[in-house]
């Protein structure tokens, strides 16, 4: 087999890192399994079992890496909804801030949210307010 090979192929995609490895192990799965199709012993042939099983892996995987997907999908659609919305948060330099999301940018994937010009991470934010005047 070609590990070797697989790696340096798919190794030199510029992605994130996380993003990277998700399609490393679709990739890496795929030649794999074709390499060892490719290359297995006609007179002993792998059983179906072990084929059903691989490809039952592979379903797995795929599904996990849509999942993930759906997931970052859903933190940027939760993040974008708190611009124009007050809240009280710790910021990246471990303030706390209260204010309004003037803003989301997005850093490795991961939204950081603007308020009173201090970057917070999303994760971060304690507590939402619903109206202007619940801010003391």
């Amino acid at each position: 087999m070609e590990v070797g090979a697989i790696t340096a192929n798919t190794s030199t995609q510029v992605l994130d890192p996380s993003r990277q490895q998700q399609l490393l192990g679709k990739d890496a799965f795929l030649q794999l399994l074709v390499t060892e199709l490719s290359n297995q012993d006609p007179l002993n042939p792998m059983e179906d079992r072990e084929y059903i099983a691989q490809l039952a892996q592979l379903s797995t995987l795929e599904q996990m890496t849509t999942m993930n997907s759906s997931m970052e999908t859903l933190r940027l659609i939760q993040a974008t909804s708190f611009v124009g919305k007050n809240v009280e948060a710790v910021a990246l330099d471990g303030s706390r801030v209260t204010g309004v999301v003037t803003e989301v940018n997005f850093t490795d994937s991961e939204p950081v949210l603007i308020v009173n010009e201090m970057p917070v991470m999303l994760d971060n934010v304690i507590r939402v307010f619903a109206q202007q005047s619940e801010i003391q």
